[in-house]
């Protein structure tokens, strides 16, 4: 029986495909990955934009009624 010492076995296709589908799976979940961060990123991002908004009409509501800023409504002036 003749011998190749120098030869590597050739792999199944069997392994290739398992391989390659291994390869875009861990592609697949790292952009996954990814998208999902960017979107904890962009849901934070608005809920500070938010906050920031709201205080700056809070603020302008209560110097158009010509109370300080978090002065109770008792403290108003009529």
């Amino acid at each position: 029986m003749p011998s190749y010492p120098n030869r590597p076995p050739m792999r199944s296709p069997f392994d290739t495909q398992v391989d390659f589908l291994t390869g875009v799976a861990s592609t697949g979940l790292d952009a996954l990955r990814r998208l999902s961060a960017l979107n904890l990123q962009l849901a934070r991002q608005l809920n500070d934009d938010g906050i920031d908004a709201l205080r700056a009409l809070m603020a302008f509501g209560a110097r158009a009624a010509g109370a300080a800023p978090g002065a109770p409504a008792s403290h108003r002036p009529a």
